[in-house]
């Protein structure tokens, strides 16, 4: 690579991927190959808004293509808007879907979740993973933490995010906040479920078990957030512990 055309992409708090004459070169894993094996498998399930992968090159970067678009970093109005939040839900329930029959006999990843095997989760499908074009969904990005898990652990952390399902006030305490009241969040989250459910009752799934599973979630990620900052000293995922427990304690009112 040409070193002066390189441009480091922000906004990531584990990863600094390069961005060069239209390919990513992202820091390679012990789950890179994997990842490498599910997202060629995804495209031809015709999933086409997730990267091309190229695999891992003879400088140990994994190399994807370029996504081109905005991702928002600081969750600017248009990002809570009500299609968005149904075309997301629907782009994870089409994920979901492809992924349901990946095999790959050497696998590795980086999480594993205490979830029965469904699916392959993303894991971290949130507003700062997403690009969009002129405020719409374009693509998803960022597979490292990808790993098999229930339908149900993704849709928990994706509607956590995209709802947003955080305290609705208190920023001082809580560090991020919800821009709703709770009947509002509450009537998202109904959105959210009927969208991804796609009319088919067997995807529909109850809403106070998918807060439940949010907070589990949410204490799982506290604790992984916490040894991994205190293990890289990142004081950002130490923030984040503290907020995940925090936001896990306050969302028991809507259970």
């Amino acid at each position: 690579m040409d070193n002066e055309s390189n441009e480091i992409l922000t906004g990531g708090n584990m990863n600094s991927p390069v961005l060069n004459d239209n390919l990513i070169y992202k820091e390679s894993t012990k789950a890179s190959k994997t990842i490498h094996e599910l997202l060629c498998y995804v495209r031809s399930q015709g999933i086409n808004w997730v990267p091309e992968s190229y695999g891992i090159n003879s400088d140990g970067k994994h190399v994807l293509s370029y996504i081109e678009g905005v991702v928002p970093q600081e969750k600017p109005y248009w990002i809570w808007n009500e299609d968005i939040l149904k075309e997301v839900a629907l782009k994870l329930r089409q994920w979901h879907d492809a992924t349901e029959n990946f095999k790959y006999k050497k696998a590795r990843w980086l999480l594993s979740n205490d979830e029965i095997n469904e699916v392959i989760c993303h894991n971290d499908f949130a507003p700062y993973n997403c690009v969009f074009k002129d405020n719409k969904f374009k693509g998803l990005i960022d597979f490292d933490v990808c790993s098999p898990g229930s339908r149900i652990w993704d849709i928990a952390y994706t509607s956590y995010r995209f709802i947003p399902l955080f305290p609705d006030k208190n920023e001082e305490k809580y560090y991020e906040v919800s821009p709703f009241s709770k009947e509002v969040m509450m009537n998202r989250l109904k959105i959210f479920l009927d969208s991804y459910s796609c009319d088919e009752k067997e995807f529909l799934y109850d809403e106070k078990k998918v807060i439940n599973k949010i907070r589990k979630r949410l204490k799982v990620l506290a604790s992984w957030s916490k040894e991994y900052g205190l293990q890289t000293k990142n004081q950002e995922l130490q923030n984040n512990a503290k907020m995940y427990l925090l936001h896990a304690k306050w969302i028991k009112i809507f259970l």
